[in-house]
């Protein structure tokens, strides 16, 4: 998560004549900032950089696995959420994110009554792996820094007490305000906007976040609670460059990392190229 992503002015082309050139909220730029800054703070060109170094398939991929049942348009503006979807649509992949991974098809009826008003027997639902534990955990980790330190922390003020995962959204002239979010019992969507597409002035973290913070107010959060997975590692990293160090390096922090990429120089020094790795020298 403290991969440097680059944060520069681009743009991009579909080779018909047609470009695109995304930029920050602030319109600014700060050349390299760690991947879980960028996340947390909703900065939209590393993003996309970020999506592209991915790829554009195993983006849309992952979010049809997820649970997205609406057409994907494999273009790089989909990293920002060009999508057409609902606030159920949104839910339900946040919802995968929330249960470990898994994905569970959302529904509306909750309990089945006989002719004596007594609920049926609950059969449980299906659950496919989506997304790989290890990397949901990250995910999830990234989320909750979002409501400590980014884009919703006014979320995390309210809730001092409580671990919280969440994400802001805005469109393009503050037309849609979008806030996903979940604790250890309940995930909820939220949008607001205009029936017209006019403008709200309103951003994620002012319209929609301020609507769940309400749910929350009348039904007081459970603490998300981030339990350790296979696969998963405390690491430690370099803060001005992202290199993995070992605990005791100066100027290193504390994030979780996935375990098989994890490969902290050793003596604080640089890591080995990956062909001295493969090579076991």
């Amino acid at each position: 998560m403290e991969t440097p992503l680059d944060d520069q002015p681009i743009t991009l082309s579909n080779g018909q004549g047609k470009t695109w050139s995304p930029k920050n909220f602030d319109h600014k730029f700060s050349g390299q900032v760690p991947l879980l800054t960028a996340l947390k703070n909703s900065m939209n060109v590393p993003t996309v950089n970020l999506g592209l170094a991915v790829g554009v398939g195993a983006v849309a991929s992952t979010l049809d696995a997820a649970g997205w049942r609406e057409p994907i348009p494999e273009y790089p503006s989909m990293f920002l959420g060009a999508l057409n979807g609902s606030p159920l649509m949104v839910a339900q992949v946040y919802q995968t994110l929330a249960d470990n991974g898994r994905y569970r098809k959302l529904t509306a009826v909750t309990t089945v009554l006989d002719s004596h008003n007594k609920p049926l027997p609950e059969v449980a639902r299906p659950a496919e792996q989506a997304i790989n534990p290890a990397t949901d955990y990250l995910v999830k980790y990234a989320m909750t820094q979002v409501v400590k330190s980014g884009t919703a922390k006014r979320l995390g003020r309210a809730f001092p007490h409580t671990t919280l995962a969440g994400k802001t959204g805005t469109s393009n002239d503050s037309r849609d305000s979008w806030f996903a979010g979940f604790d250890e019992r309940n995930v909820a969507a939220v949008w607001v906007g205009r029936d017209d597409n006019g403008k709200t002035n309103l951003y994620g973290s002012s319209g929609a976040m301020a609507v769940y913070q309400a749910f929350l107010n009348q039904r007081p959060p459970l603490s998300l609670r981030l339990t350790p997975v296979n696969g998963v590692v405390q690491g430690y990293f370099e803060k001005a460059t992202g290199v993995a160090k070992e605990r005791t390096c100066p100027n290193v922090v504390q994030l979780p990392a996935i375990a098989a990429g994890y490969n902290p120089a050793p003596n604080c020094g640089d890591p080995l190229p990956w062909w001295k790795r493969m090579l076991g020298n």
